[in-house]
């Protein structure tokens, strides 16, 4: 009787722990911002935290399950590559992806992802983590903007400009074509800023960019240097 009572109250406590443990893996799992998954290569997902289900539109986890296929890339090749990496290293890091949401709008993120074997060396399933990256990559991507482009008119400012020419010259040469570098000022600018204002000026810059790239073909530059200065480069 004792060794029976013994044996109970061993298995209660074994089994409590356990549950504690699972309840402190669940809450690390679901209360961080990247997003973890199980899944296997036939089967597909086996387990999601929410932050991962939240990634792509859905509430939960097991929401995100219940939908067949719904870890959607925006090119579909790039499942293979990744597919690829895993089964013939059992692993890859630092991949960057573009995914697909629920609502069809899409985003970028970091994976990482191991196989787990099995004795004979098979792929059991694997474990990866998606890091959620939009903001930095549109970060990014002002940045540059801001670094290559004109803030008024949009067009490719002088450092992009210089890049552009630089091709635009190599490609002339090589294919023996002749190329055009126009520049043109835009006569009293200063005049309509000190009678009318700078937001006028404004305006007519953004009006004449406008003009300028409807004339012009879409492998030419227009390129503006400063308030009232432009600069063309004219292939061919």
């Amino acid at each position: 009787g004792r060794t029976r009572l013994r044996a109970i109250k061993l298995a209660r406590h074994m089994t409590t722990e356990l549950r504690d443990k699972e309840q402190l893996l669940s809450s690390i799992t679901n209360n961080i911002s990247d997003g973890i998954y199980r899944s296997a290569l036939e089967s597909g997902l086996i387990y999601v935290n929410d932050s991962l289900a939240q990634m792509f539109g859905y509430t939960t986890g097991v929401e995100l399950m219940s939908v067949p296929g719904p870890i959607l890339y925006s090119d579909p090749r790039r499942r293979e590559e990744l597919q690829a990496l895993l089964e013939e290293d059992f692993e890859y890091h630092d991949q960057e992806v573009e995914y697909q949401r629920k609502d069809g709008s899409r985003f970028f993120g970091i994976n990482s992802a191991v196989a787990i074997r099995g004795e004979n060396g098979e792929v059991l399933y694997f474990d990866g983590v998606i890091s959620d990256i939009t903001e930095r990559k549109q970060a990014e991507h002002q940045v540059y903007k801001l670094a290559h482009y004109d803030t008024l008119t949009g067009l490719p400012n002088r450092s992009l400009l210089r890049d552009r020419l630089e091709q635009a010259i190599a490609d002339s040469r090589r294919r023996g074509e002749h190329l055009a570098v126009m520049f043109l000022d835009l006569d009293h600018f200063k005049d309509v800023n000190d009678s009318l204002g700078h937001e006028v000026g404004d305006q007519r810059g953004q009006v004449v960019s406008n003009r300028l790239l409807e004339c012009v073909r879409h492998n030419d530059s227009v390129s503006r240097q400063g308030g009232d200065e432009f600069i063309l480069v004219l292939r061919d």
